[in-house]
């Protein structure tokens, strides 16, 4: 599957947010809502990651009632604008995820993961705030990066327990470097293209 794909599906779950759903009736015991993190990743220089990205970008930008976070976000200012926002709903573009982790570092991926499970209500407590509180929350991310910045920044548990269908060698567990990602990616790719 190419960039193109999934930038296109990036693009559609964006649009619909929780407005559609195979509900749990069917799945058994969970609605499944459209919405996606998908992260391209390759060398630089070697894809046009960003580019394609960009594509997604430029289509939602057409979209007002569309709600973008920024490039570089903090956990509490993402909670905020969910807060704010009229579904609760967020498309996130960073054609660099270092960009957008590294404001708030691992409790980012904390709330990515609160988020991807497709919670009833998501609530965050600052020192310095009351309680934020998202009804419904529906989160699509879409970001580039390398294998490189993976291996030298990226928890090993993020990588390892979020590649479904993916069998990681134990190398590649062992190791988490740039060519161990490279044999993750490659994995997981031949996994759905057969």
């Amino acid at each position: 599957m190419t960039y193109h794909f999934w930038a296109g599906l990036f693009t559609l779950s964006s649009a619909l947010r929780r407005r559609a759903y195979i509900p749990k009736n069917i799945l058994g015991g969970w609605s499944c809502y459209p919405h996606l993190y998908i992260i391209f990743v390759a060398p630089p220089g070697q894809a046009r990651k960003s580019t394609t990205a960009g594509y997604s970008e430029e289509l939602l930008h057409e979209i007002k009632t569309i709600n973008k976070a920024p490039t570089a976000v903090t956990v509490e200012r993402m909670i905020k604008m969910l807060e704010e926002s009229h579904d609760a709903s967020l498309s996130i573009f960073s054609s660099e995820f270092a960009s957008f982790i590294q404001k708030s570092g691992f409790a980012m991926y904390d709330l990515l993961t609160d988020l991807f499970d497709a919670k009833k209500h998501i609530e965050v407590q600052t020192i310095s705030r009351k309680v934020d509180f998202a009804a419904n929350p529906c989160i699509n991310l879409l970001a580039c990066t390398t294998p490189e910045w993976i291996s030298e920044n990226m928890p090993e548990h993020v990588i390892l327990y979020t590649t479904p269908g993916c069998d990681v060698s134990d190398r590649a567990r062992a190791e988490m470097t740039a060519e161990g990602i490279e044999f993750v990616i490659k994995g997981f790719n031949e996994g759905i293209n057969p």
